[in-house]
């Protein structure tokens, strides 16, 4: 049981830091998020990491 207690923690965390990472990538303005495919491809792996954390 604690370590599914540990998992979790460590999977909320890990969304965490995703979704933190996804505000920084697109705090400046939308006009820059759709101008920029770099900005995009950083926001969608995150997206993709953060719905499946196994896929590395």
């Amino acid at each position: 049981m604690k370590a599914d207690i540990y998992a979790d923690k460590a999977l909320i965390a890990h969304m965490l830091t995703c979704i933190s990472n996804i505000q920084d990538y697109t705090k400046n303005d939308a006009e820059l998020f759709f101008q920029s495919s770099l900005i995009q491809d950083a926001v969608i792996r995150n997206i993709k990491h953060w719905l499946n954390p196994a896929s590395g």
